[in-house]
This record gives structure tokens, sequence and C-alpha cells, in this order.
């Protein structure tokens, strides 16, 4: 269901270190930005998008959902960092959980 304009923003971004979790959370920030994408919230174990795009830290888990405000598709950008498990900046089928609001992009 992806379109030109999010597919090519993110094609299934791998996460696998501290950088690229760093270059993740930036090309989402810039994304939203130029309105690409919309901030849906964070998942239930995550924190606020707004506080990782301040750049001093994340938590154990990084959570947070976007939609392309062209088509609608939904994407996932979420990391284990405590144990280094990796992660993920890719598309889903739906948001399965319950957000928590914040008011970041709006």
């Amino acid at each position: 269901m992806s379109c030109d304009q999010c597919l090519r923003l993110i094609s299934g971004t791998p996460i696998k270190l501290p950088a690229d979790l760093k270059r993740a959370i930036k090309k989402a920030d810039e994304a939203v930005k130029k309105g690409v994408l919309k901030y849906e919230g964070a998942g239930q174990l995550g924190e606020p998008f707004e506080e990782l795009t301040r750049g001093s830290h994340w938590g154990d888990i990084v959570d947070n959902y976007f939609s392309c405000t062209s088509c609608g598709q939904k994407f996932n950008l979420h990391a284990e960092t405590y144990h280094g498990a990796g992660g993920a900046f890719e598309k889903i089928a739906c948001i399965k959980e319950t957000l928590q609001g914040d008011t970041y992009g709006t």
C-alpha cells in the first residue's frame, strides 16, 4: 500500500548499531518536518519521539509509530537497546497497541 513518497523514504531500514538508530531517528524526524510522515505516537513501552529527536539519549525500548500523509501506510521505528537486539524502521500493516500521545509534529 506504500506510495512513491513513503516507499523511497523507508524501505525496511535495519537497526543493528547505535549509529543506525540515530540515523533512523533523524530520517523520521526530517520526514515529519517535511510533511511526508505524520507522527502517530509512542508504543506503551517506548518514550515519546520528541525526546528521541533531542539527541541526548534513549531508553531501553524505542517504539514509535508514523503514517504516510499521502497514502496512509503505517510505519514503526522500533529497537531494543538494553541488550542490543536492534530493530528496524519499517512499514507495518496496522498499529496493534494503544499509543501514548504527545504533541510532536503537531
